[in-house]
Parts: structure tokens; C-alpha cells; sequence
């Protein structure tokens, strides 16, 4: 141990260039000397109270800056790294605020390292050098310090057997090092149960605060703006209610960036704009307009009774299909027919027809103008059916009821409903074909037979006890056509 603290006391590693490491600016003339140091100060916490409310405010990114002293294994040859790691594998050290750093560390000089925190007794340590590690957490605060005598003789032997040197550095923590999570629990300590989560629209951040994070919005939402910048966020926005409007247009705030809500995105390789203050739109659907879309083979005839801004519609007439897109909405209407012209040539943009309507007048109006067509029996189909109104959608479906000759190739309805109950469970279920059942005046259990080619997929969970169901079925001659 003495010819190992001669080495210690005439080395030190500067880590610049890697993790943030810097040279510890402590003199060290002994292991027990470098194990002692003393524990670094908790950066000082931001009393988020008499800023909560401040739509100006700004992170201060300096109070969470902070110096924590680190022990370091470092070793020349990588044919030691197994040898070294049985001796100092008791567990990994793991904060939950801290991000993640790189597994594989191999600094200047061919030098390998391991990170130890300074309590080194068997189990606070870090791998970083070796590369069968991934993203290890990068600690933040350490516990008290301990002796060189703490190290089991076999630690001890380890590191002479393997040419491997204790040694001490610096490591500089930063808001960038910090998870977001972390960062407001330290800007607001007292306000209980903190959620980061957000749906990114284009450059909008989409939150739902809880009640009682509603006193500091604005400094979740500076955060946030900070920590996703990479993301390309620039705005963040608060639903401020329930969507219960006739266009389900989300209710929002700005709480941070700027008040731009016209966005620009991609999703299944097909590019969107519109005003997210305008229409409705959830990436979280993203599986699942792709699944339709794959589901459909070109030349399908595809009726799309609430189309949005079309994240169904234009990559199935990208696709070859044959598509009728509808919305109440003349926003979506608007935003609709700009991203057709956007992402259909000329060959192509004459796939998709749109309508500005009532459902069920379009769906109406749509078999009346086949029926009228010269030779209908050669137009008397459709393929497939989207409704994708979760609130209503199941309402909509008393239009089907009668509507078709007997000569009609029926198509094949999606029918998107929200039912009440635990994921997975029968009763929500049968909450789902019972509202369908009512809308089409037939039993549920008559929904069970062959005939309807039944499915029922979940599609997300949207709230506690609440999912989001996609119901397929084939619409039955019985119900649907006329004199039946």
C-alpha cells in the first residue's frame, strides 16, 4: 500500500474531454488522505413559491452545478478489464437523477478507468471503462468517506496483481447532467408527486398538468423547454380541460416558448401541417394509423367519415387506395386538402376526395352518388370504413342501418370507441359491443357470430380504468341493406 500511495500522490487524471472530469484542485499525499475528503454541499435549491406564477421565468442552470470528488481504478491493459472487474463488481452505483453517460471510456494514453464513488466498501461502485457495461449512471452526491483499510485484501490485490492505480478526480455535475424529473423535484421540493411526460407535436410540447401542479406551470414548463431543446421543442402547452367542443379541438395554455401552434411534422412517411390550436391530433396514434394503412391493399375503396387533417387518409392514397375523407371541422377540412397537395403528385392527389360535412350525410351522400352513377352495380362497394371519433363514434353507425341494395359489396367498419374498466377485461368488452349493439338495433351477442368477422384490438390506455378500443367487423346484410 505504501509504493501504491507514492504512485497516487504523483498522479492525477484531468477527465475534460470525457464525463466532465476535471482535476481535483485538493492536495493528496496518501489514499487515506484522498478517501477523506469531505462530502460536497447540495447545490442550493431554488424556492420555486414566488416564481410558480412568472410567465417570464427562466432556469437558472448554475445553482445545480456541483463538484463531486470520485475514486478512480486505472489500468493500461484491456486484458485486465475481467480480472479487475470480479473484485469490484459487489453492485453497480445507480442514481435515478442522474442521465446516462457513455459505457466506454478509453480517455488519452490508452488509459482504461474505472469510476468508484467513495465509499468504496465492497458495493458503491461504477464501471465506466469497461465495455460490457451500458450507460451507467453518472453519481451526483456520494456517501461518507472511508479508509484505504475498507478494501478486502483481495480488492487490494487485485489492483497490484493487475498494474492498476487508485487515484482520485473531480467530476462536474450540471443541469445538463441532471434528469428532468430531478431538476423540478429540487425547484419545487414540496409539492408532491411530479410527472415529466408529454406528447411531442412537432415543436410542441403537450402536457397534462395536475391540479395541483397548476401553481407552477411556468416553471415546468421552462424546464421542460430547456431539457428537450434537442428534441426540437420550442413550445410547451397545458391542456386546460376537457376536449368536449363539437371538433374536439384540444383546450390549451402556453406555459413556456413562444405562442406558435402552427406546426409541421412526419409521421408513415407522409409530412402534415396544421394549427394545433385548431384541430385534433395525438402522436400516440402513430402504431396505430400505421397498422390501417398496412391493413389496406392499393385499389381498397376507403371511406374516412372523421379524417382529420388526414394522418389516415393521405398515406392510404400515398398507398394507392381510393379514399373519401371527411370532417365537420373546416380547420381540418383546410388542413386536409394542404397536406394532400403536399404529399400527392398529380398522378396520385386524384386518390384522395374530400368532404366538409355531418357524418352521416357523408356517408349518405356517398352511396347515392355510386347509386347514380351510370352502371352502379360496377361502383356498389367499399372496402373499408374509418371512424375514428372515440367520444361518439358508435353513434354513427345507426346510418348503416338499411342504407344498402342488396347488390352492395359491404365493407369492413373501424369503429374507434373509449370504454370504462381495466385493461384487458371482458366487462370493457362488452361495454364496447353493447354501445355498438344499440347504435346498429341488434343484441351483442348477435355481434359474436361468424358473419360479422369480429375483432377487437386495444389501441392505448388513455387514463386510469379508460382504454381505447378499435372495433372491426363487416357490416351484416341482415341490418344493412334495404328490405332485409
Amino acid at each position: 500500500m505504501k509504493r501504491l500511495a507514492q504512485k497516487v500522490a504523483t498522479r492525477r487524471i484531468l477527465f475534460a474531454e470525457v464525463l466532465g472530469i476535471r482535476r481535483s484542485s485538493r492536495s493528496a499525499t496518501s489514499v487515506t488522505t484522498l478517501l477523506n475528503a469531505p462530502k460536497p454541499r447540495a447545490p442550493a435549491v431554488l424556492q420555486g413559491q414566488m416564481l410558480a406564477m412568472d410567465k417570464m421565468y427562466k432556469v437558472d442552470r448554475s445553482i445545480f452545478d456541483e463538484d463531486v470528488p470520485l475514486k478512480v481504478v486505472e489500468f493500461s491493459d484491456s486484458r485486465r478489464i475481467q480480472a479487475l472487474r470480479q473484485h469490484f463488481e459487489g453492485s453497480l452505483f445507480s442514481r435515478s437523477d442522474l442521465k446516462s453517460y457513455p459505457a466506454f471510456v478509453k480517455p488519452e494514453g490508452g488509459k482504461f478507468r474505472f469510476l468508484l464513488a467513495e465509499s468504496i466498501k465492497g458495493a458503491q461502485i461504477l464501471l465506466i471503462g469497461c465495455h460490457i457495461y451500458r450507460s451507467p449512471i453518472f453519481p451526483i452526491s456520494l456517501r461518507s468517506c472511508v479508509g484505504p483499510d475498507d478494501l478486502t485484501e483481495t480488492q487490494r490485490a487485485a489492483l497490484r496483481d493487475n498494474d492498476a492505480l487508485l487515484i482520485d478526480g473531480v467530476a462536474n455535475v450540471t443541469f445538463d447532467s441532471l434528469t428532468q424529473e430531478a431538476i423540478l423535484r429540487r425547484l419545487l421540493p414540496d409539492v408532491g408527486e411530479i410527472t415529466t411526460r408529454f406528447e411531442q407535436v412537432g415543436h410542441i410540447a403537450h402536457v397534462n398538468l395536475q391540479p395541483h401542479l397548476l401553481p407552477h406551470k411556468y416553471v415546468i414548463g421552462a424546464v421542460l423547454l430547456e431539457k428537450n431543446a434537442a428534441l426540437g421543442v420550442r413550445t410547451v402547452v397545458n391542456k386546460t380541460n376537457f376536449i368536449e367542443n363539437q371538433f374536439r379541438v384540444l383546450p390549451m395554455e402556453i406555459i413556456a416558448g413562444p405562442d406558435e401552434t402552427m406546426v409541421e411534422l412526419e409521421e408513415n412517411g407522409s409530412k402534415f401541417r396544421f394549427d394545433f390550436r385548431e384541430v385534433f391530433w395525438n402522436s400516440r396514434l402513430l402504431n396505430e394509423h400505421r397498422r390501417i394503412v398496412l391493413m389496406c391493399s392499393p385499389g381498397d375503396v376507403v371511406w374516412d367519415m372523421c379524417a382529420g387533417v388526414g394522418p389516415f387518409a393521405v398515406p392510404l392514397a400515398r398507398r394507392g387506395c381510393t379514399v373519401h375523407a371527411n370532417d365537420l371541422n373546416p380547420a381540418c377540412f383546410n388542413y386536409l386538402n394542404q397536406n394532400a397537395d403536399l404529399n400527392l403528385g398529380k398522378r396520385k392527389r386524384p386518390n384522395l376526395k374530400t368532404y366538409n360535412m355531418d357524418g352521416r350525410d357523408f356517408i349518405r351522400r356517398l352511396v347515392h352518388d355510386m347509386e347514380a352513377l351510370p352502371n352502379p352495380e360496377l361502383h356498389r362497394r367499399a372496402h373499408h370504413v374509418l371512424i375514428n371519433l372515440p367520444a361518439s363514434a358508435p353513434e354513427f353507425l345507426d346510418v348503416f342501418v338499411g342504407l344498402f341494395a342488396p347488390d352492395w359489396e359491404l365493407p369492413r367498419v373501424h369503429c374507434y370507441c373509449f370504454a370504462q374498466g381495466e385493461e384487458n377485461s371482458e366487462a370493457v368488452r362488452a361495454a364496447a359491443l353493447a354501445k355498438i349493439g344499440a347504435a346498429l338495433k341488434v343484441d351483442p351477442g348477435f355481434l359474436e357470430e361468424p358473419a360479422w368477422e369480429l375483432e377487437v384490438l386495444k389501441v392505448r390506455q388513455t387514463a386510469t380504468a379508460t382504454t381505447e378500443f378499435c372495433v372491426s367487423f363487416k357490416l351484416h346484410p341482415k341490418i344493412c341493406c334495404k328490405d332485409s
